[in-house]
Parts: structure tokens; sequence; C-alpha cells
């Protein structure tokens, strides 16, 4: 829903960017955790999630109210996530398999 922002994840500065996709201008900066490289978003729940590298754990951010949601475990070096608004779930996978994370409900599968 947040039409013209751009998300990025700095791995070594433990962020998740949030700019102006017209201007490039700092919206918010966010803490994302070392190693933040994968990003999925959910336009329907206004979620962005990012996976750690480092320690195995998705994070979920509040794109609407700018903020960090909470924190999933799931096992070493996260390597992609996709959502499925839908459903509401998206998956993640790591060197420990593929998990199942409910959006609404929090807990990974």
């Amino acid at each position: 829903e947040d039409e013209g922002l751009l998300l990025i994840t700095r791995y070594y500065a433990s962020r998740l960017e949030i700019r102006d996709a017209q201007t490039l201008e700092s919206v918010a900066s966010l803490d994302a955790g070392f190693g933040a490289r994968p990003l999925a978003l959910d336009p329907r729940r206004g979620l962005a999630l990012t996976g750690s590298v480092y320690d195995g754990s998705v994070r979920v951010f509040d794109l609407r109210a700018r903020r960090p949601l909470g924190r999933i475990a799931l096992g070493g070096y996260i390597k992609g996530i996709a959502v499925d608004s839908s459903r509401g779930a998206a998956w993640a996978g790591s060197i420990c398999g593929l998990h199942r994370i409910d959006l609404d409900g929090w807990r990974a599968e």
C-alpha cells in the first residue's frame, strides 16, 4: 500500500532502511539484526520480513507504523523468504529446512 517506498536490507549495518523512492530521503531505519539479507513483503498486512544469514531468524516489521513487531528463530542461514498474502503465510528456507510462518498467528511450522 505504501507505494513510492524503497526498502533496503543492510547486512553489516544490521538495518532495514526505508527510503522515499523518488528523493531517496530516509523515512525510517529499523534494527534488522546482523546479517539481514532476504526481504519479502506482505502488502495486504503491511508487513516486511527480513531474514538473517547470521543468526537464522526472521524479523517482521509493520511498514505502516514503521516499527519492528518481532523475531522468529528458525535455525541457521535464512536463504530466502516468500509470502503468499492470500493464505496469510510466508515460507523461509534455511539450512534447517523450509519453514512456514503463519502471518496472522505468529508461529513457525
